[in-house]
């Protein structure tokens, strides 16, 4: 629309068809207001449309008059726009982040309000793989979904669908996670550990993102055989693991050893040791 303050008027006359009850709807959606009086045995519809107060109107848009699904009464009209409903992950909280400390194996989904939109329901993909998800569960009003049951360090995809009662829909982008058992403290599994053989993996908790400093000390002599830098750690859970090399790069014997983890987060730092105990 060249001037958003004008109103656009349209007269649409179709062919004759049986009488149908008079009604008007208004569907405001993406910053446009519309409106309709359906009546007469024509399916004659006086359709009107203009801008919102607040933002500017979008461009490019079609109109549409027509039956619609039985949960809507007669004979209906919207008004839609070529911009997506705009279903996201809700920002700031964990439902993409990849490692989400968990008591009881579940996981909570959360995402944003579609934008603009009239009554809408929300399905949820999910899968192990970005590909070829299926739907876990469909018809939902809120946004937000408990999964259970899930897997320790598994990654899990997810997909929001979001629907309105004219048919549309929307897709949101593919999203992922993961989650760790909750702990406050270093933890090592497995332990005993095969070095040479899958290693170990330590998990942890970090006070904002920030790096750690692991360093392997042999019992009794106390002599360090190992150390590493870890950069790019995200706050809360997090995980390293060692395949049970020194630094030279040989297979550690038999044998008790001291891990030392000093933790250096945005918001806090902490040292932590542990015990592993390696055998060949």
């Amino acid at each position: 629309m060249k001037n958003p303050n004008v109103l656009l008027l349209a007269l649409l006359t179709f062919t004759a068809r049986p009488a149908i009850a008079a009604g008007v709807c208004a569907l405001p959606q993406q910053g446009m207001a519309g409106g309709a009086a359906i009546s007469g045995t024509g399916y004659k519809a006086d359709i009107s449309i203009g801008p919102l107060a607040g933002p500017s109107a979008a461009g490019a848009f079609t109109l549409g008059v027509g039956p619609q699904p039985a949960s809507v009464a007669g004979y209906s009209c919207f008004l839609s726009t070529d911009a997506p409903f705009g279903v996201s992950a809700l920002p700031g909280t964990r439902s993409v982040q990849r490692l989400v400390p968990s008591t009881n194996r579940t996981m909570l989904l959360e995402w944003t309000p579609s934008f603009g939109a009239s009554a809408v329901t929300y399905a949820v993909n999910t899968g192990r793989s970005p590909i070829g998800l299926t739907t876990y569960t469909a018809g939902l009003a809120g946004t937000s979904l408990l999964l259970a049951a899930l897997d320790y360090q598994a990654p899990y995809y997810w997909q929001i669908v979001v629907s309105d009662a004219f048919g549309r829909t929307s897709p949101s982008a593919v999203y992922s996670f993961s989650i760790v058992p909750a702990t406050d403290r270093l933890i090592a599994a497995p332990n005993p550990f095969h070095p040479g053989r899958g290693g170990v993996t330590f998990l942890f908790n970090m006070m904002g993102a920030g790096t750690a400093d692991i360093e392997i000390y042999s019992l009794p002599d106390s002599k360090r055989v190992f150390r590493a830098n870890i950069a790019g750690l995200q706050d809360g859970a997090n995980t390293y693991v060692y395949d049970g090399r020194d630094d030279g790069g040989r297979l550690l014997p038999n044998g008790v050893f001291t891990v030392r983890l000093k933790k250096r987060g945005a918001n806090g730092n902490a040292d932590e040791s542990f015990k592993i105990v390696s055998v060949r």
